[in-house]
C-alpha cells in the first residue's frame, strides 16, 4: 500500500498515473539514462578533440596519466574491465615434490597389475 502511495505521488511528479506508474517510471529512467550517456559521449568527444590539441605542448606524465585515465574510461563504458586483480598460491618445493611422489605411486600402482 505504502508502495502503491509512493509511485503514485512519482507518478504525478513526472506526469504519469494510474497502475502502470512503476513501468512508466522505469521507461522514464531507461531513457534519461540512455539521454545522458548520448550527451555524455558528445561531451567527451569535445574534450578529446581539444586534448588532442594540446598533445604537442604536453610532457611524459601528463600524456601517460592521460591516456591511462582514458583507456580505463572506454574500457569501462564498453562493459570491460578496469583492474586485474589475481591471487597466487605459493607452492613449496617439498609440497611439488609430494604431489610428484603421489602422482608416481598413483601411475606404478596402476600399472602393476598389467604386463607387456
Amino acid at each position: 500500500r505504502d508502495r502503491e502511495k509512493l509511485e503514485g505521488k512519482a507518478g504525478e511528479m513526472v506526469g504519469v498515473e494510474g497502475s502502470s506508474t512503476a513501468s512508466a517510471l522505469s521507461s522514464l529512467r531507461y531513457q534519461k539514462k540512455k539521454e545522458f550517456i548520448e550527451e555524455g559521449w558528445k561531451l567527451a568527444k569535445k574534450i578529446l578533440d581539444e586534448m588532442a590539441e594540446k598533445i604537442p605542448n604536453a610532457n611524459f606524465k601528463d600524456l601517460a596519466t592521460g591516456m591511462g585515465i582514458l583507456f580505463d574510461k572506454i574500457a569501462l563504458a564498453s562493459g570491460e574491465a578496469t583492474a586485474r586483480t589475481e591471487t597466487g598460491k605459493t607452492v613449496s618445493r617439498e609440497d611439488m615434490l609430494d604431489a610428484a611422489r603421489d602422482a608416481l605411486d598413483e601411475k606404478i600402482g596402476k600399472n602393476k597389475g598389467k604386463t607387456a
